[in-house]
């Protein structure tokens, strides 16, 4: 009797007509199906919009602007055979001096055949020694039967080192997988190029990339408040780091002087950074012989001297600059003379082809012989007062068949010409990196 009674309230809850104790019955209760596909859309929806975050908050990080592109990812050897972290009590070690890797390995209590394999295969790999400001990992098995002590440490920013201490010893690398993207920024400067790379975020090292791409059309050295810049260029990642830079790719500048590109250009016969009329950015001279600080004296057909107080033409530009500053050769050439004379002090004279030459008068020192090859870019002398000079600075003279003339004025601009094949190239290349710098904006919103 009491097994039907069980089977009849099995029934009655299964059935379609439920009763309460008066004996009154309610229809059950079914939610539309419309509803159900509301509710389920909107929970799917919800699932999508996280992971779109997610994928989106793990892009790395790219200041004030929305152009990082990643655009190729290349894995390196990863090392397959990793511990299973849930085995393990992970601690951070940061060391504290240089130590050696044995002394380290015995302060944890391994047995001498142990530390002396684990040193072995580690040398092998290229370590030795814990440098200081670096951190071990320090694995701390769960079950010490079962799982060897591991240490991590860390070589470069992609590289790691896993050290298992168990009956047979095993270094390995880890690798982590690099990501190269391409980054493209741009700022405005509110007091040096430096301060304001780092205000946009911008990697520091680029600096010296844009400097050499520009170095013929912009004065680094005398950038102003509101000139304006913008830059495309490679970044490495490993993991949420960066771990460094590759090529600047283009680079634009707004100055006072005008506005001035270079585009990066390979997979042609002569590689290099061109302009956006497809000329080679690279000059034959320089803009100036030192990193100055100020003109004091320009070219000119009559001027009072500062040391003689005599109305005499001056024909040469005068640079200021620190006392010791490396002076360079504006192009290359032959070195004609480094002398010493009473007015000029100790200077030297390039001869540069059949046209023209070059003189760097008042160096405390010069650093080159009579009949040397060099090149443009080269240190040729310091920076100096000797002479008939009232303060540390260069005073360049330049000479056009053996007539001094002013620098500023003279335009010896010949360019590397593309062929037509290789402009075909270059159009391409340029059109590209163009496109992403009309795509910067600053703060201002404009272009």
């Amino acid at each position: 009797m009491k097994q039907k009674i069980t089977i009849q309230k099995r029934a009655d809850l299964s059935s379609d007509n439920l009763s309460d104790r008066s004996g009154k019955k309610h229809k059950g209760v079914f939610l539309p199906y419309w509803f159900l596909i509301l509710i389920g859309s909107i929970l799917l929806f919800l699932i999508l919009y996280f992971l779109y975050i997610r994928v989106m908050t793990s892009q790395p990080a790219n200041g004030n602007f929305e152009n990082s592109i990643v655009r190729d990812t290349t894995t390196e050897e990863v090392d397959r055979n990793s511990f299973d972290k849930e085995n393990y009590i992970a601690e951070e070690d940061l060391l504290q001096a240089n130590i050696n890797l044995a002394e380290y390995l015995r302060g944890h209590k391994l047995s001498e055949p142990i530390i002396a394999e684990l040193v072995l295969q580690a040398e092998e790999k290229g370590l030795q020694t814990l440098e200081k400001n670096q951190e071990v990992v320090v694995m701390t098995p769960k079950n010490a039967e079962r799982f060897p002590k591991s240490f991590i440490y860390r070589m470069a920013p992609n590289k790691s080192l896993l050290l298992k201490a168990g009956q047979e010893p095993e270094v390995s690398i880890m690798f982590k997988t690099i990501k190269h993207s391409v980054r493209a920024s741009g700022g405005i400067i509110k007091t040096t190029l430096w301060e304001a790379v780092l205000d946009y975020n911008i990697h520091y090292r680029i600096i010296e990339q844009m400097e050499e791409a520009m170095k013929y059309s912009v004065d680094f050295f005398h950038l102003k408040a509101g000139d304006k810049f913008k830059v495309i260029y490679e970044e490495k990642w490993a993991g949420n780091e960066i771990i460094g830079i590759g090529r600047l790719m283009a680079v634009y500048f707004k100055t006072e002087e005008g506005e001035f590109f270079a585009f990066w250009v390979d997979g042609i016969d002569q590689p290099g950074y061109y302009n956006e009329n497809g000329q080679s950015v690279k000059k034959p001279f320089l803009r100036c012989p030192v990193k100055y600080e100020r003109i004091t004296s320009g070219f000119s057909l009559e001027r009072l001297h500062p040391k003689t107080g005599e109305l005499k033409p001056h024909f040469g530009t005068d640079f200021a600059a620190p006392h010791g500053s490396p002076i360079f050769a504006v192009a290359d050439g032959n070195i004609e003379l480094a002398d010493f004379t009473t007015n000029n002090g100790n200077y030297v004279k390039i001869k540069h082809d059949a046209i023209y030459e070059t003189q760097y008068l008042h160096m405390d020192r010069y650093a080159v012989t009579p009949g040397q090859r060099v090149k443009q870019g080269d240190v040729i002398g310091y920076v100096g007062q000797t002479g008939l000079a009232t303060g540390p600075h260069v005073c360049f003279r330049f000479w056009k068949y053996g007539k001094q003339v002013d620098p500023r004025a003279e335009s010896p601009t010949q360019m590397t010409a593309l062929g037509a094949k290789d402009y075909d190239h270059y159009l391409e290349r340029k059109s590209e990196l163009w496109h992403q710098l009309r795509e910067i904006v600053y703060f201002d919103g404009h272009f």
